[in-house]
């Protein structure tokens, strides 16, 4: 299932830094890495509403069945996505291995998805708190855009649908105290273990503004200096197998929102970071996948990179992802 192919670039160091931090470049042989604006559809994170979001199920979860699910983990780790401006999170990967750009992506011998399903987890509101666009509306345009192809070159594969949003779930869960890691293990396996878990699903864990979250696994708190703004990362169930999730606490704040201020691309500019990076190395930190030693995972390069890219007719202000292709932060392969 795992290639050990690397892409190599023909562009220059100085044409790569220019690419990572004003969002591209031209000339050099190099090809540009910024999607020039296109028509707008609609209004940016477009016209939808939430009726286009497929709930599947609505579920009670108790939270004192927490402690007995936290019995069952055997195992967990995250990696998580800083405030902006902050430095990201360090790990240790061994030596470095070198590829065309500085900032290229490396394999370092990690699982990554082929293919996965995503499912996103609304804790006590069914995907209406984050604008007038669900944020799984918006996962399905992504899933079916041109823009996910940007994985192709870590996957080895090229086909369409291989990510594809599956639904919605609303959970009911008391948020009156901070939520911990067991809160949020709690609130996975109550719907994983009927929809079921390994490298071909993925659930997506949203939080309503105000949720105050910790997380010893990720290394800090929501919202917090030296904390972070979202995360993602894996868990071993005991009954249910190994788990890959990631956690969007509301994204329109200072910190963490997009550029246009806008809820709809706050929130789906963090989720798509999360979910690039949870395809392409989903058991960070302890068995790393594709990473840069000097700038990290696929979205944490381009942290500082955004756009406007259309998602299937519709456009969001969100940020690049990287692409070892041009060696560059890009909406395109």
């Amino acid at each position: 299932m795992i290639s050990r192919k690397r892409v190599y670039s023909a562009l220059s160091a100085a044409c790569v830094s220019l690419a990572i931090f004003a969002g591209g470049c031209s000339g050099g042989g190099g090809t540009t890495a910024v999607t020039p604006n296109q028509p707008q559809a609609a209004a940016p994170g477009g016209s939808a509403t939430q009726g286009d979001e497929r709930m599947v199920q609505t579920l009670s979860v108790d939270n004192a069945a927490a402690k007995s699910v936290m019995s069952a983990v055997t195992g967990a780790a995250a990696y998580r996505l800083p405030l902006q401006g902050e430095p990201r999170q360090q790990i240790s990967v061994g030596r470095a291995i070198r590829t065309g750009g500085i900032y290229d992506l490396a394999y370092y011998g990690g699982p990554y998805l082929t293919s996965s399903t995503s499912y996103n987890i609304y804790v006590n509101c069914a995907g209406t708190c984050w604008g007038s666009t669900s944020p799984g509306t918006s996962l399905g345009r992504l899933a079916s855009s041109t823009f996910v192809h940007v994985i192709d070159q870590y996957t080895g594969s090229t086909a369409n649908g291989r990510y594809p949003y599956g639904g919605g779930y609303q959970v009911n869960y008391s948020t009156s105290g901070t939520l911990q890691d067991q809160d949020i293990y709690n609130i996975i396996h109550a719907v994983a273990v009927s929809v079921g878990t390994g490298y071909g699903k993925m659930y997506h864990v949203f939080l309503q503004s105000g949720v105050h979250q910790c997380s010893a696994s990720a290394g800090g708190c929501y919202a917090q200096n030296g904390g972070y703004c979202a995360y993602h990362g894996n868990v071993n169930f005991g009954d249910i197998g190994h788990t890959i999730y990631s956690v969007e606490p509301y994204q329109n704040i200072s910190g963490c929102s997009a550029p246009s201020g806008n809820v709809i691309d706050s929130t789906l500019s963090t989720l798509g970071h999360e979910y690039f990076e949870a395809i392409t190395d989903p058991d960070v930190p302890n068995n790393v996948a594709w990473y840069n030693n000097t700038g990290g995972e696929i979205g944490d390069i381009c942290r500082n990179s955004y756009g406007t890219v259309n998602l299937s007719g519709f456009n969001y202000n969100s940020q690049r992802e990287y692409s070892n292709r041009v060696s560059a932060c890009t909406f395109t392969q």
